[in-house]
C-alpha cells in the first residue's frame, strides 16, 4: 500500500474474496485516513539515520551502520498517519547475534517513532548438535526456517523423494522451536543442516573475509530427507545447494556440522579454484573441503560435536562407530594416503585427500 508514491506502514488492508473471485469482506489495521498534510521532511536523511544509529546503540548493538540511505515512508500502525523515515542499522547484538534493527523516525520532529528486529532466531534441536539457535523469519502466522542474517538461506524438505531437481518444501513451525533430536520427526535433520550452514557462513565471514561461498553475501540453500535411507550427502553447483541423505534405516542423517561445512566448501572451491573432480586436482578438491569442514567444526565450539581431526565420526556411515576419514594418519581407514607418491593421482579423489588433510594436521598440530 502506497500514499503519494511513499510505502505505507502498518496500514494494511486485506480485501477477502470468494473462490469466484467476489469481495467478501475487508480487514483494515487501521480506521484513520491515509493521509499527511506534506510529504516533504523538515528533517533531512542523515538526521534519522543519526537517531536510528543512536537507537541502535543503546540497545546494545555493535559495530553499527545504516544499511541503506534512509526511505521516506507513511508510519500508520500507531494512531494518527505521519510522515516519517525508516532506517535500517545493521550490527551486531551483545551475544553476536547479527542485528538488523528497523528504526521508524518522525520526519518532522526527529523523534523515535518504533523500531523492530528483523533477525530473528528460534530455538532447534538437532540429532548432531544439540539446541541450538537457527535462523528464522516471521511467515503469517507461522515461522519459516529462513536466515535471514546470513543472505537468506533455507532448509527445504525433500520428504525421501529421489528427484534431485526438486527444491522441497519449506519449513514452517508454530512456535519457532524446531526438532526434538531424534530422526522421527523431519525438522531435527532441518535443524543440524540449517545450523551448519549457519556456523559454516560466519566461519567463512569472520575468520576468512568472505562473504558467502561466492563472496556476494547470497547464500545456497540446504535439502533434507533425499531419497530412501541414503547414505551420503552432496553439494551441486547447478542448484546451488547442498543435499543431505537420511543414512543407514534412516536414522543417521548426514547432516553432522563437519559435513555440512565439507559440501558447501565444495562450492567455494567451484567459485574460486575450479579444481576438476578428477586425478591429484580431485583430491586436493576433496582434501580443501574436509580442511574447511574440520575448521567449521572448530569455530562453532559446539558441546556436542567439539572440534576433531576425524571427518564424518558422528554419523556412523560406517556402522561401527568409526570415522569416515581420519586426518592424523589417514592411512588408518586401509584405504587413504598419508603421504604422495607417484601413480597417486590414479586413485579415489576421497582417498588420496588424505595427503592434504594429513598435511593440514601436521600444520596444525605438529609433527
Amino acid at each position: 500500500r502506497t500514499y503519494a508514491g511513499l510505502p505505507v506502514l502498518g496500514g494494511d488492508l486485506i480485501v477477502h474474496e470468494s473462490a469466484s473471485g467476489a469481495s467478501r469482506s475487508v480487514d483494515k489495521a487501521t480506521d484513520a485516513d491515509i493521509e499527511v498534510t506534506d510529504t516533504s521532511a523538515a528533517i533531512a536523511p542523515s538526521g534519522a539515520e543519526r537517531s536510528a544509529l543512536s537507537a541502535a546503540q543503546a540497545a546494545g548493538d555493535r559495530k553499527t551502520g545504516a544499511e541503506d540511505a534512509p526511505r521516506k515512508v507513511i508510519w500508520a500502525a500507531t494512531g494518527k498517519p505521519v510522515l516519517a523515515y525508516e532506517t535500517v542499522v545493521t550490527g551486531v547484538r551483545k551475544d553476536g547475534t547479527p542485528s538488523k534493527l528497523h528504526v521508524i523516525t518522525d520526519a518532522d520532529s526527529g523523534r523515535k517513532l518504533y523500531e523492530f528486529q528483523a533477525v530473528q532466531n528460534g530455538t532447534g534441536t538437532g540429532q548432531h548438535n544439540g539446541k541450538v539457535t537457527v535462523g528464522s523469519v516471521r511467515s503469517g502466522s507461522q515461522w519459516l526456517l529462513k536466515d535471514s542474517a546470513r543472505g537468506g538461506h533455507r532448509t527445504y524438505n525433500l520428504k525421501h523423494s529421489w528427484d534431485e531437481t526438486k527444491k522441497g518444501s519449506a519449513f514452517y513451525d508454530a512456535d519457532n522451536v524446531w526438532g526434538n533430536g531424534k530422526p522421527t520427526i523431519a525438522q531435527t535433520a532441518a535443524v543440524d543442516a540449517h545450523y551448519g550452514a549457519a556456523m559454516t557462513w560466519d566461519y567463512y565471514k569472520k575468520v576468512l573475509g568472505r562473504n558467502g561461498i561466492k563472496g556476494n553475501g547470497k547464500a545456497a540453500y540446504s535439502r533434507v530427507h533425499f531419497g530412501d535411507a541414503y547414505e551420503n550427502a552432496f553439494w551441486d553447483d547447478d542448484c546451488f545447494c547442498m543435499t543431505y541423505g537420511d543414512g543407514a534405516g534412516n536414522k543417521k542423517p548426514l547432516t553432522s556440522l563437519d559435513v555440512a561445512g565439507h559440501e558447501m566448501s565444495h562450492g567455494l572451491t567451484s567459485a574460486t579454484a575450479n579444481l576438476e573432480y578428477s586425478g591429484e586436482s580431485g583430491g586436493l578438491n576433496e582434501a580443501t573441503s574436509d580442511i574447511f569442514g574440520t575448521a567449521v567444526e572448530f569455530y562453532a565450539k559446539n558441546a556436542k560435536d567439539p572440534g576433531d581431526y576425524l571427518i564424518g565420526e558422528k554419523i556412523d556411515i560406517n556402522g561401527d562407530g568409526t570415522p569416515l576419514r581420519y586426518m592424523d594418519k589417514p592411512s588408518k581407514d586401509g584405504l587413504s594416503y598419508d603421504y604422495w607418491k607417484s601413480g597417486v593421482g590414479n586413485d579415489d579423489p576421497h582417498f588420496t585427500s588424505g595427503i592434504a588433510n594429513h598435511f593440514f594436521y601436521l600444520l596444525s598440530e605438529g609433527s
